[in-house]
């Protein structure tokens, strides 16, 4: 029993030879010895972390891995494959009834295809965008010192070693003439502000705001494209209105996220703190904290929100919940600037996980292709890249 418990151990560390392999699977093979088994790999997902999360072990969650090893052992192929990358990348892939669990690794790295490690892709990420002034000059950002960059109006304009923009305003000047800025953020990046009421928001790839470079009159208003996490410097004297193409989310003082792509059909707002208002055409509603609405065909539902799922690319992971290979797809096209190609009837295919956006393309596919019901190619463009694209395939 201490011999198998060894050999085991050695497998998961992927440090077995041809020989131990076959005689740690000759044990595992025998009806005897499923108990045995079952205990090992209750300790071993024991031992998975789960960078900070919850991860209830059950019984279930044991047999269903147990029943896949010993199918994988019968039929002959990748249970060394399969066990060598929950070891190395801390993963833990489980085939449930309702389909496939997929634990993707945020802080390890797993061994990653041929085919996609050739033409990895890194995202640009940190401090990307572009800062338009109201005279229609430009600045790139990521290009610029740190320190003050511009002056509009009663606002001095400055980026930080932090990689935000800050507004600084004087409070007693007023310019009744209203200067717009608007910063956009291109596809691999993602910018922090500080708007010259002390809002902050967080940009997420391939978005875009409007605003004053200073808030003046009975509201403070903003024009958003894409996604955008906000945290409203209270002032009750001024709602602050975020404008989402024919919807509106209006606060005092509160913390939320507003996802409204071109090229999605909703609009997501999902509230942490306070309480937002959400005007359509036709219809209204109000969230509570923990709450989300879905903006689409002008009607509006509300039910609960899963807030992990709504900001983890705010702290900087992907985090799918039952999620679509094509919703999956435009968040990486978005992120790594990519892209996407589908070959044959991939739709349907959904996943769960959570995986680091500062780990290439590469590591997040071959984390996807652990399910062996997709599969991924890298084509590149042109030496700036221009072109490059991935195919996604059975």
């Amino acid at each position: 029993m201490i011999r198998l418990k060894e050999l085991f151990n050695k497998y998961l560390m992927d440090e077995c030879t041809a020989e131990e392999i076959g005689l740690l699977f000759g044990h595992f093979s025998e009806a005897k010895d499923e108990s045995m088994l079952k205990k090992l790999i209750a300790d071993a997902l024991d031992q998975i972390p789960y960078n900070g999360e919850e991860e209830i072990l059950s019984d279930q969650k044991v047999l269903d891995m147990y029943q896949n090893i010993q199918r994988q052992i019968k039929e002959g192929n990748k249970v060394s494959h399969l066990w060598r990358k929950i070891a190395v990348a801390a993963s833990v892939l489980v085939f449930m009834s309702l389909g496939i669990y997929l634990f993707l690794a945020s802080q390890q790295s797993v061994p990653q295809t041929e085919n996609l490690v050739s033409q990895d892709v890194l995202s640009d990420g940190n401090n990307k965008a572009v800062l338009t002034l109201a005279d229609g000059s430009k600045i790139i950002l990521e290009d610029i010192e740190n320190g003050v960059i511009a002056n509009e109006g009663a606002s001095e304009i400055s980026k930080t070693s932090e990689g935000q923009l800050v507004y600084n305003t004087d409070r007693l000047a007023k310019d009744n003439n209203i200067k717009y800025n608007e910063i956009a953020v291109p596809r691999g990046g993602e910018y922090r502000i500080v708007l010259p009421d002390g809002t902050k928001v967080w940009l997420n790839s391939s978005s875009a705001l409007k605003y004053p470079a200073q808030f003046i009159g009975q509201e403070r208003s903003v024009e958003l494209i894409g996604e955008g996490y906000f945290e409203v410097a209270k002032n009750t004297k001024q709602p602050f209105k975020v404008k989402v193409k024919d919807m509106e989310v209006q606060v005092l003082g509160t913390h939320f996220n507003v996802s409204a792509y071109q090229d999605d059909t909703s609009i997501i707002t999902t509230l942490l703190e306070g309480s937002v208002n959400i005007s359509g055409k036709t219809s209204h509603a109000k969230l509570k904290p923990g709450e989300q609405s879905v903006y689409a065909n002008h009607n509006i539902e509300v039910s609960a929100a899963n807030i992990e799922e709504a900001i983890a690319w705010k702290n900087g992971y992907f985090r799918f919940n039952n999620e679509d290979i094509e919703s999956i797809m435009k968040k990486v096209s978005r992120w790594y600037d990519v892209e996407v190609e589908y070959r044959g009837d991939v739709k349907g295919k959904t996943f769960w996980g959570t995986f680091s956006r500062t780990k290439s393309i590469s590591e997040l596919l071959a984390n996807l292709e652990l399910t062996e019901s997709i599969k991924f190619k890298i084509v590149p463009g042109d030496a700036s890249g221009k072109g490059r694209r991935v195919i996604v395939m059975q």
